[in-house]
């Protein structure tokens, strides 16, 4: 049941990306800015990740939380606080600090379980969600996946698909001189990013 799941989960993106590429939903390419060759410098946590909070000493007010589409989670005693958009430390500083006055030993651990995802499809071994623990390029996440088709891929024309606002962005990238150990420029994904990668047309 959850491999036919997952087979129309890609069935459905892969629609999308027609429905993108064909010019259904149009797009015009982006240019690659310095900040997308760059590697973030910190990660930030996100709606939807689900976290692990441990409580050193009381252990009855540990649990497992999934960040709200709102960017907050539940505590016990103290109730919402925002989550998302803070590091997993700062996180940790406000929690330790909320609870001052509730426990006497402040130890305080988060750890993140399940974070932030690409997808990755197209002419690629396993296409599939690839979850981001660091950062990580276009090319990390194919090879993630098993990496290229090499016989029906178009390494030099990968389409990345960002979605902003209320519109779709893409980004076409040449993964050729990185695959082959040059000095091609890297791009940095964002969560939720799809990583297209097409097919030759003789193929």
């Amino acid at each position: 049941m959850q491999e036919r799941t997952k087979h129309l989960f890609m069935l459905a993106v892969a629609g999308l990306l027609v429905g993108i590429l064909s010019g259904c939903q149009s797009i015009n390419p982006t240019p690659i800015s310095d900040e997308d060759a760059t590697p973030p410098t910190v990660m930030r946590l996100l709606p939807g990740d689900e976290i692990e909070i441990s409580f050193f000493g009381a252990p009855d007010l540990s649990l497992d939380q999934r960040i709200r589409r709102d960017g907050r989670i539940g505590m016990r005693l103290i109730g919402d606080i925002v989550a998302a958009g803070k590091t997993v430390q700062e996180l940790e500083n406000e929690l330790t600090a909320r609870y001052k006055e509730q426990i006497q030993i402040q130890s305080i651990s988060v750890v993140v379980k399940v974070g932030p995802t690409v997808i990755v499809n197209g002419a690629v071994m396993v296409p599939g969600r690839v979850e981001i623990t660091r950062p990580m390029t276009a090319l990390d996440a194919v090879m993630a996946v098993g990496g290229f088709d090499i016989e029906k891929a178009q390494v030099g024309n990968v389409v990345v698909i960002r979605h902003e606002g209320q519109q779709y962005k893409g980004y076409r990238l040449d993964l050729e001189p990185a695959l082959a150990g040059g000095q091609g420029r890297a791009f940095y994904l964002q969560p939720n990013d799809i990583v297209y990668v097409p097919r030759t047309m003789w193929r």
